[in-house]
């Protein structure tokens, strides 16, 4: 691909035709749901209106451009799937390190966001265990491991601005567009939900 492109609008462009996928169908996949919510933040939407990017799947799929397949790295060696909208992190992880010449983007018209949840069970055999396995995570070391592991931990900034990030890490990441990523609540996360599982069938019927 000589022009990769930069924006969920890039990806209307003609020279993009089969090329266009997510990992999965939205309705089961979390990365493919949360690749539809990003496209509707790009296209007039908000986090508590989905249905532009249902509109905007619809459009690029009779462009001609999404391959409805779940994408993978076993789909983008062979060629099906040169360009997948997933997280960041997965594809520096997943994908980078058996497809050549990866380029990651996020896309100028969108930040989108999600945290993983950690929960500590009260009934565990040995919760204190667990409680310095949580502060690890949050500590310094911890948190530059996430780098490490191309993910951006939620201290990055506080790692940035004492001077204790993994400066070569920190580098490595994509550049994201400057501004506030944007998180939906749960309540806008359900309720995406519903729209993406009674309209998705209508994306590719």
């Amino acid at each position: 691909m000589t022009t990769p492109p930069t924006s969920f609008a890039d990806l209307l462009k003609p020279i993009y035709k089969n090329e266009v996928a997510i990992n999965g169908n939205p309705t089961q996949a979390s990365a493919a749901f949360s690749a539809v919510f990003a496209s509707a933040l790009a296209n007039g939407g908000s986090l508590d209106n989905i249905a532009p990017g249902i509109a905007y799947f619809k459009k690029l799929h009779a462009e001609g451009n999404f391959v409805p397949v779940a994408a993978s790295a076993a789909t983008m060696e062979s060629g099906q799937t040169p360009i997948v909208v997933w997280w960041d992190y997965l594809l520096a992880s997943e994908i980078g390190p058996s497809v050549k010449g990866l380029k990651i983007v996020i896309p100028s018209d969108a930040s989108y966001a999600a945290y993983y949840d950690q929960a500590i069970s009260k009934y565990a055999p040995h919760p204190a265990a667990a409680r310095l396995w949580e502060e690890y995570l949050y500590s310094t070391a911890g948190q530059n491991l996430w780098l490490q592991g191309e993910a951006r931990p939620i201290e990055l900034p506080t790692l940035v601005s004492d001077g204790t990030v993994d400066q070569a890490a920190y580098k490595a990441l994509p550049p994201a567009p400057s501004g506030n990523v944007t998180f939906p609540t749960q309540s806008q996360q359900a309720a995406a939900e519903n729209v993406v599982a009674q309209q998705w069938s209508s994306v590719i019927g």
